[in-house]
């Protein structure tokens, strides 16, 4: 992918006696950032004139939307945050000839009202799904395991809230065999962490030292 419809993932520092602090070429780790702070931030407002601070952020306003994004950066599971690419025909990816980045459009529409006509499907897994035949794949933007980590950090600082607990309930872990967590979907629910987002987590076996691996 060429430079300008898409971009380097890290910085680089100019090497040299004085060179460590001249940077060479800026990624977009800080761009990822400022943007979860944005989207997670509670009574983010201008500090002036006679406007009301409403405590809410984006996970207020659209709850399965920004779940999908976060716990998908938590599970590293790029497939569920990340932009497409379309190559053109008779090529493949990596290998792709004339990308066209495709971003997906996280919104739901109302999917809680029974009988609601604006729900529309999951975006990952129908109208964004990775398709060989019509050369759609997901970029894998890197830097997974600092998104894992404020994905986290964000989420459950700034999510839950004394009325609404599911995301922290999501990143519950449970030892194998003791006490209910709630399961993924396929699996049981005394045997493994809860959440979608830990869905590529295992709780630890009953009796062992060994900790629990992180998504």
């Amino acid at each position: 992918m060429r430079l300008g419809q898409g971009r380097f993932f890290g910085s680089v520092y100019q090497a040299g006696l004085t060179g460590i602090n001249r940077i060479e070429r800026i990624g977009s780790l800080y761009d990822k950032l400022i943007t979860m702070q944005l989207m997670t931030a509670r009574g983010l407002s201008p500090f002036y004139g006679s406007d009301l601070v409403f405590y809410t952020n984006l996970y207020d306003l659209f709850p399965n939307e920004i779940n999908q994004i976060f716990t998908g950066m938590i599970a590293d599971q790029p497939g569920e945050y990340m932009p497409r690419v379309v190559c053109a025909e008779g090529s493949s990816f990596p290998q792709c000839r004339d990308p066209r980045t495709v971003y997906m459009d996280f919104y739901r529409g109302d999917c809680t009202t029974p009988g609601s006509t604006s729900c529309r499907p999951h975006p990952a897994e129908v109208t964004y799904r990775p398709n060989p035949t019509e050369r759609m794949f997901i970029i894998n933007g890197g830097d997974n395991f600092l998104l894992q980590s404020y994905a986290t950090i964000y989420g459950l600082s700034e999510f839950p809230v004394y009325y609404d607990t599911t995301f922290q309930t999501q990143l519950f872990l449970c030892v194998e065999g003791q006490g209910e967590c709630n399961a993924p979907e396929g699996t049981e629910a005394s045997t493994t962490s809860a959440t979608p987002a830990a869905a590529s987590e295992r709780a630890i076996s009953r009796g062992s030292s060994r900790p629990s691996r992180v998504a």
